[in-house]
């Protein structure tokens, strides 16, 4: 099999002997769809390809394949990436910094990005310890409002959870520890927003929410979402985290 990635598409060539489902790294895009690349004809054939997300893989499944060569071509709303070639976040032109899902990386036993269309998310957060991370640069020393786009499903029990925010010191990568707990974070970190999760009526009914005011020095950040309180093995899913930069006072007269 020959597998490579150009624009928005990784395509993946099988032999004969190739049989699913196959196991492909996370990558860090959002799935449009997944289909058997046309015939000379310009038909397609073969049963619908599914892509089921894993913590730290995707398998990839059908029932049967047009012929013994065929071509998948796996589509995505923007470039796939390996978890090894992103870069932090920067700023948009008004100082604002958007964390979408896609860009998170997850840690634990089942917290994973889904990449479905009707999904897109940070989800499967049922484990206590799991957490996500988003890595993202301030430019300048500033305040910004927070806000989440995130989804929670009718089911009773209070949930709440916490954004820490991990300032890495210059020249070293961000000091994150491994498990975070209600003691307190590591002294890295130079904020922490706790917040009740609220719910939406199905967990990819997806609201936006402002969680609060944080102010940040300038450098390069690590954002940890953690859960303080889990009930019926549920906590939210994620789609985005918005930092969006509030104007600077005016100078005293």
């Amino acid at each position: 099999m020959t597998a490579y990635r150009g624009g928005n598409r990784v395509v993946l060539e099988m032999e004969a002997e190739v049989a699913g489902p196959l196991h492909i790294p996370r990558l860090a895009a959002p799935l449009r769809s997944a289909f058997w690349e046309p015939n000379a004809a310009g038909s397609q054939t073969g049963e619908p390809i599914q892509v089921k997300p894993e913590p730290d893989y995707w398998v990839v499944s059908w029932a049967s394949r047009p012929g013994e060569r065929a071509r998948m071509v796996i589509e995505f709303d923007a470039p796939p990436r390996l978890l090894d070639e992103l870069e932090p976040v920067v700023a948009v032109a008004d100082g604002s910094l958007m964390l979408p899902a896609h860009l998170a990386r997850t840690f634990g036993e089942k917290l994973r990005y889904e990449p479905q269309p009707f999904k897109n998310t940070v989800g499967y957060w049922v484990v206590p310890t799991d957490r996500a991370q988003w890595s993202f640069v301030v430019d300048r020393p500033g305040e910004f409002n927070v806000a989440i786009l995130s989804g929670c499903g009718a089911v009773p029990g209070g949930r709440s959870a916490a954004m820490a925010f991990v300032r890495s010191t210059p020249g070293t990568p961000p000091s994150v520890p491994s498990k975070i707990d209600n003691g307190g974070l590591d002294r890295t970190t130079q904020d922490e927003l706790e917040f009740e999760v609220h719910e939406t009526g199905h967990f990819q009914n997806f609201q936006w929410r402002h969680l609060g005011t944080i102010r940040l020095d300038a450098g390069t950040y690590t954002l940890v979402v953690h859960p303080k309180r889990i009930a019926n093995k549920a906590l939210m899913d994620v789609r985005m985290i918005h930092l969006v930069r509030l104007p600077a006072a005016p100078p005293r007269r």
